[in-house]
């Protein structure tokens, strides 16, 4: 005699099914992987690696290749920070390249820029090297600055008197008005 599954089996079958379908679908689009990227580690070692944190990014050529492994820690001599990074296996870095910090977006963030040198040479950097990374670009800097003095500005009151309805600075002597604050009185 054959015997019909009661409600609650066939809700169960249809939950686990939901579900196995759902992993499935994350799986398959959302490009979660399911087991460690291979990488290998390096070491960089730089005089200033202000703003790079933990999963900064590395570049070369403008694509990401790696990341920040470990947060800058301080060396024993106190004048030079040492990260730790891993680098896809796939990658493989010259001997000779530069790596430098550089700034991704006006709000500050940074990413080592690797920048291989002008010859090719047919010598990689091996796992577990350590490299010596060079000072933030001058353009860098320019960026930092800018970023600084901009931030300041804004933080300068304009004189009561010399405020216009709309909330920008008037200066009486040449009839200009602006919203930067830097206006001088007359």
């Amino acid at each position: 005699m054959k015997q019909k599954l009661k409600p609650e089996t066939w809700v169960g079958i249809f939950l686990i099914a939901g579900i196995l379908m759902i992993i499935g679908v994350i799986r398959g689009f959302g490009n979660i992987k399911t087991s460690k990227e291979q990488t290998y580690p390096i070491n960089i070692i730089f005089k200033d690696a202000a703003g790079l944190i933990k999963d900064s990014q590395i570049r070369l050529g403008g694509v990401t290749v790696g990341k920040v492994t470990k947060a800058p820690e301080l060396l024993p001599s106190g004048n030079e920070v040492m990260l730790e990074a891993s680098i896809q296996s796939d990658v493989k870095i010259q001997q000779g390249s530069v790596f430098r910090v550089d700034m991704q977006n006006i709000l500050g963030d940074k990413y080592i820029d690797i920048v291989p040198p002008a010859q090719p040479t047919h010598e990689y950097i091996l796992p577990h090297a350590t490299i010596i990374g060079q000072p933030e670009s001058d353009f860098s800097k320019i960026k930092n600055n800018a970023v600084g003095a901009t931030e300041e500005i804004l933080r300068q009151p304009c004189p009561a008197k010399m405020k216009t309805s709309n909330g920008f600075c008037w200066n009486g002597r040449n009839g200009n008005a602006n919203n930067n604050h830097l206006a001088t009185e007359p």
